[in-house]
C-alpha cells in the first residue's frame, strides 16, 4: 500500500471469537479489519466506518446473518458486498442468501486461501461471480497458507 492510501475497510462478523481474531490478524496487512461477535457490535462497526466488504456467519445466536443482512439495509446507503459462511448445506442456502444480497456462500471449513482470494477480488472489483466453495477445497489451499488453521477448520 503505498504512503498516503488509506486501507480499504473490512467488517468480520462471526460469534466464534477464535475465527474473528484469526482473520484479524490474516487480513490487518491489507486491510483495516474490524470484527463483530454479534450483530448488535456488527450495526455499531457499520455506523461508525461503511465497510466495502462483509464476511458474514450465518448461525449466530438472537440474530443471524440473514436478519443482520436486513438491518443494514436500513442504515447503509448502498450494498456492501457480503460473503456469507457457514456449516449448513442445502439447496436453496444459496437462493436465500443471493435474495438477501449476498454475494457468495463459503462453506465451513472456510480455506483462507480461497477467503483471501475472493475477498480481493471484492475490494478491487474484479469479482466475477460464482463462488460456492466446499469444505473441499479447504485442507489443501490452508497447507499453502503459512498459518496453521486446523482449530478453524470445524
Amino acid at each position: 500500500m503505498k504512503d498516503g492510501m488509506t486501507k480499504k475497510a473490512l467488517l468480520v462478523v462471526d460469534d466464534d471469537v477464535e475465527w474473528t481474531d484469526l482473520l484479524r490478524v490474516f487480513f490487518s496487512n491489507k486491510y483495516a479489519v474490524s470484527v463483530a461477535n454479534h450483530a448488535d457490535q456488527a450495526i455499531e462497526a457499520i455506523r461508525r466506518e461503511a465497510p466495502h466488504v462483509i464476511i458474514l456467519d450465518l448461525i449466530m445466536p438472537s440474530v443471524d446473518g440473514f436478519g443482520l443482512m436486513h438491518r443494514m439495509k436500513d442504515i447503509l446507503p448502498k450494498t456492501v458486498p457480503t460473503v456469507l459462511t457457514t456449516g449448513w448445506g442445502g439447496s436453496d442456502l444459496k437462493e436465500s442468501a443471493e435474495s438477501v444480497g449476498c454475494v457468495a456462500v463459503l462453506s465451513k471449513p472456510v480455506s483462507l486461501t480461497e477467503l483471501e482470494t475472493l475477498v480481493s477480488s471484492l475490494m478491487d472489483g474484479s469479482y466475477n461471480g460464482g463462488s460456492q466453495i466446499g469444505p473441499e477445497t479447504s485442507v489443501n489451499a490452508a497447507r499453502n497458507t503459512g498459518i496453521d488453521n486446523r482449530n478453524y477448520e470445524r
